[in-house]
């Protein structure tokens, strides 16, 4: 697991730093993008940075996010705009909106009905259905367009309509083709002419949340060999902070039978004791290559079916990868890899995949990776790398919306391990070279960390975009006290009373063990 410095599609260290005056040089090893746009810098501990490439940038502002256990859709004149070869006409009555189309139409013909501003995005993520009652003349289509829709200038067809109707759309069933984070309209699109629409009430529909239950609790163990030692010390530590769940690291595949019978017999008797108990494995280079860890779950079925764990977590990390990959790549093997480990799973042993908070802001193939790795998982936990609690939950927010949606479990984590202070450095490309703090020398594969003397088209020019230090301390528990630990779990559980968080993970045993 690693800290918030990880969001990027090129993560690698930077292989030597140098002082050369007041100019930093710092080498980059190839093979590096044909295009940099952005570099993230990252001192944390050695005197080495971690460099970060072409990583994602937050966005500069989020969607408007539309609230509430029902958003009614009132039309308005100013949120309407035609579309099409046929004449279409209008009108707005309250909450009823009447659409005429008439003439001829070569091609599709239409309406477009902005949620928000025109051509600004709303948030309905929160949501589970879009219902829309009315009567209609002749074939009519009713579709949503996001963001990435939007720009193409096309939408995703939702339902067809004729005569009266009540139109229940499930938001789950198209959250595959449409960030429901960046909803920019509604598009209605008359299959044939004339036509006639009359919408007496449009609205999304949240249904409520209960949280089911008193928050539960896990801690994760990541040494096979202590966890055989000291068994009874892990259930009493388990128990001493109310937890029912025990993630332990499986074994490899070519390890001996003897390793894989103490395994085994550990999920036995921990899940006699009344404790779930979850194999754990998981390495960066899984994502591009997952055989080893196919082959361990092909063993774990075979060894274990008698007793098979409640579940299989993986932490892979595929940012953590060595190697320059293209990132869209990388996420994309990633994303199959999940795909082949839950395929190689039986059908009644979850998946449970360890994630960052900040996924939901990396894109794949104009989808969230956070969206497609719940298509792939049965349970996600977070990682918010936040000691303090209710920024944690704000971190997790997208994570537990998709998680509602698609009724699948969110659990949230808490670090007890140490992590180091880190300093930030965000370069952004400019053209120009006046404009420049740094540069890069493609010649000789140096980052310079000085506006340049002069110009030179060896030369990509980069300006300092952000600069910032994030303390280790507000990242983990690490050197506080076991009591305030259980403070924060139950605040927590406290927080989990507003938000449909499943439970709550401790990394790990030994860091826990070790505070004071």
């Amino acid at each position: 697991m690693w800290g918030p410095a990880s969001l990027a599609a090129w993560c690698f260290l930077a292989t030597a730093v140098t002082a050369q005056g007041m100019d930093e040089t710092i080498v980059l090893q190839p093979p590096l993008p044909d295009r940099i746009d952005r570099i993230e810098l990252v001192w944390s501990g050695g005197a080495e940075p971690t460099v970060l490439i072409n990583q994602p940038a937050p966005s500069p502002r989020r969607a408007e996010r539309l609230r509430g256990t029902e958003s009614r859709l009132i039309p308005a004149a100013e949120r309407l705009r035609s579309f099409g070869s046929c004449a279409v006409s209008w009108l707005v009555r309250g909450e009823h909106l009447v659409i005429q189309f008439e003439g001829t139409a070569e091609a599709a013909c239409g309406v477009v009905w902005f949620l928000g501003r025109p051509e600004e995005a709303v948030d309905v993520l929160s949501f589970q259905a879009l219902r829309v009652v009315g009567r209609a003349s002749g074939t009519i289509e009713i579709g949503m367009a996001d963001r990435l829709w939007w720009n193409k200038q096309d939408h995703v067809s939702c339902v067809t309509v004729s005569g009266p109707f009540e139109a229940d759309v499930s938001l789950a069933r198209l959250i595959d083709r449409v960030d429901l984070r960046e909803l920019v309209a509604l598009t209605v699109t008359a299959r044939e002419v004339p036509a006639e629409l009359t919408i007496q009430r449009a609205w999304l529909e949240a249904h409520p949340v209960q949280q089911a239950g008193a928050m539960k609790r896990g801690l994760w163990v990541w040494d096979l060999q202590k966890a055989q030692q000291q068994a009874d010390q892990i259930v009493k530590t388990c128990r001493s902070i109310g937890c029912r769940r025990l993630s332990i690291q499986m074994p490899s595949a070519g390890d001996p039978d003897s390793v894989w019978r103490t395994f085994c017999s550990l999920v036995r008797r921990w899940r006699d004791e009344g404790i779930e108990v979850l194999a754990l494995d998981g390495y960066p280079e899984a994502a591009v290559n997952p055989d080893r860890l196919l082959a361990g779950i092909r063993r774990l079925v075979v060894e274990c079916g008698d007793v098979l764990p409640a579940g299989l977590q993986v932490d892979i990390e595929p940012y953590l990868l060595p190697e320059a990959r293209l990132g869209q790549d990388r996420y994309r093997d990633y994303l199959i890899s999940l795909a082949q480990i839950r395929q190689m799973l039986p059908p009644d042993v979850p998946l449970s995949v360890i994630v960052p908070f900040w996924f939901p802001q990396v894109s794949v193939e104009g989808r969230s990776l956070a969206q497609q790795v719940f298509e792939r998982a049965d349970e996600v936990v977070v990682m918010s790398y936040r000691a303090d609690v209710a920024e944690a939950l704000a971190l997790m927010d997208d994570w537990v919306r998709y998680g509602v949606l698609l009724g699948k479990p969110v659990w949230g984590a808490l670090e007890t391990r140490p992590l180091p202070d880190e300093r930030h450095l965000v370069l952004q490309l400019v053209d120009r070279p006046e404009e420049a703090t740094a540069f890069f020398d493609r010649s000789r594969g140096r980052l310079v960390l000085a506006a340049p003397r002069s110009a030179d088209s060896r030369f990509i020019y980069f300006a300092e975009a952000a600069r910032y230090e994030v303390q280790g301390s507000r990242l983990s528990f690490a050197g506080r006290s076991k009591a305030t630990v259980i403070r924060a779990i139950d605040q927590w559980a406290q927080g989990a009373r507003h938000s449909p968080v499943a439970g709550l993970m401790i990394h790990d045993w030994e860091g826990y063990e070790q505070l004071p």
